[in-house]
């Protein structure tokens, strides 16, 4: 049976609430639109493997409570550099609401 539009959910991006004591407090981490995770893919490709994405996904995915991002990729270089273990979490959780770990991939 063929589905009518009524019937499909709106999709959802998914979003966690993360405590970050280095930031005074909770910011919001969330998925990623199709072209941001194609953007993310179509990169890795021309630039191989390394770390440079790491601050570029957290750029796109830790927002505040109005939805704005945190900090740019430069921010979050310096802050990744000051406070490491921190931004790994937020690293963490960016890539299992964005499927990108075994996790994520399973849960979503």
């Amino acid at each position: 049976m063929m589905l009518k539009k009524a019937e499909v959910k709106t999709p959802m991006l998914p979003s966690e609430e993360v405590d970050v004591p280095a930031l005074g407090g909770k910011v919001r981490v969330q998925g990623l639109l199709l072209s941001a995770r194609l953007s993310i893919f179509d990169d890795a490709e021309v630039r191989g493997k390394g770390f440079w994405h790491i601050a570029r996904l957290l750029s796109a995915t830790v927002v505040d409570a109005d939805g704005d991002p945190i900090f740019s990729e430069a921010e979050w270089e310096m802050f990744g550099g000051e406070h490491l273990d921190e931004a790994m979490v937020l690293y963490a959780v960016c890539r299992r609401l964005n499927g990108m770990d075994s996790a994520g991939a399973k849960k979503n």
